[in-house]
Parts: C-alpha cells; structure tokens; sequence
C-alpha cells in the first residue's frame, strides 16, 4: 500500500494561496509608494476570510484604492492584491471594540438598496485617519459622477 501521507514532499502549506499569488502581478513597493498620483497610502494587515493576517499596503490615487501585500520572501516587493474603483466602495465600517478593524463593502446601488458583492477586512493603525482620507476620495469621485 502507498503512503497517502508525506512529510517535507509539499511547500505549498507554507505559502498560503501560493497558486493564487503565482498569478499576481509583482511590484517594487518602494516604486508604488512613490508614484506622483498616489494621494494617501498606509501600512495595514490585510485580514483574510480564515483570520490570518498579511502584511500589506492600500494607496489611493484619483479613482481606485490598491491593495498591495507584501511577498515575504522577497524584501521590497509586493502584488497587487486588488484594484477597486473608489466609486464601488458602498460601505466603510469598523468594530467599536477593534476600531482598527475596518471593512470595505464593495457593490451598486440598486433602487435605492445597497447589493454587496465583495469586500475586504484590514487592520489599520491609524484607521480614524485612513479612513477619513479614502472617505474624502469617494466623495469627490461621486460629486464629479453626479456632474
């Protein structure tokens, strides 16, 4: 009878979603952070869907938000986990025990109701000013919408 369990054969347990991350873009971190039309970019944990955490970036230009997260192995790098339009951010919340924890909800409006289709969880040392800032962004991109 073959063995059906291994020890050491498999690498994939310690890099989560190695698969997922082969297929992302990578970047200089150093090169984004500095680009002339990012307007705020702050250092975050990206909270996965099972609570673990990675550390990542999110950097506002004009009309999206970016999420970069930082490759371990590789110091200074970084994929772009995401690229939202400012414009699809229909909610922005936090926990008032975890006010660091914030949540994007990202969908359309429908008749007046809100339909969420996806969304994003990050730990944020300076929340109250991250989000501030993002909140200013979605508010001049939906004004120049209604215009």
């Amino acid at each position: 009878m073959d063995n059906v369990f291994s020890i050491g054969d498999d690498e994939d347990d310690e890099l989560p979603n190695s698969s997922d991350e082969d297929s992302k873009e990578k970047v200089s971190l150093d090169t984004w952070l500095k680009k002339p039309d990012i307007i705020y970019s702050c250092k975050c944990n990206a909270v996965g869907s099972n609570g673990f955490m990675f550390p990542s970036y999110i950097l506002v230009t004009d009309n999206h938000m970016y999420i970069l997260r930082e490759i371990p192995i590789r110091k200074g790098m970084a994929h772009i986990q995401s690229r939202r339009a400012l414009g699809s951010i229909v909610k922005i919340t936090s926990k008032k025990r975890h006010p660091e924890l914030i949540t994007f909800k990202y969908g359309s409006l429908e008749d007046e109701s809100v339909e969420v289709t996806d969304m994003d969880r990050f730990l944020i040392p300076n929340a109250g000013e991250a989000t501030k800032k993002i909140k200013q962004q979605i508010v001049k991109v939906l004004d120049a919408l209604d215009r």
